[in-house]
């Protein structure tokens, strides 16, 4: 079975810290997705920003940090996956609500 940076098991549920393949920075998210392949085993559930003029094909919540909201600064949150590899993320809660130990 594939393991984290921390050698800890990971499972479908767990919710991991790292960095995947496409996205350049940390991220966090839950495991949607694991195999025992030794790369690119790891699919991990991310909700992206887009700006209004970038989401006319896509589906989810309006956002907006204005108050009173400005709809040209509004932001829709849609859900995404990113692909990675297990040894490049660590557990930090486990499918069961329990901390990483």
């Amino acid at each position: 079975m594939p393991h984290d940076r921390n050698g800890k098991l990971v499972e479908v549920g767990d919710i991991v810290m790292g960095r995947g393949y496409h996205i350049k920075h940390d991220i966090i998210g839950p495991v949607v997705y694991v195999t025992e392949s030794e790369s690119c085993n790891l699919t991990v559930g991310i909700v992206r920003a887009l700006p209004m003029e970038r989401a006319y094909d896509h589906y989810g919540l309006l956002m907006s940090t204005q108050d009173p909201p400005d709809f040209s600064k509004f932001q829709l949150l849609v859900p995404d996956l990113e692909y990675g590899a297990t040894k490049d993320f660590e557990i930090i809660q486990k499918a069961d609500g329990t901390d990483a130990v």
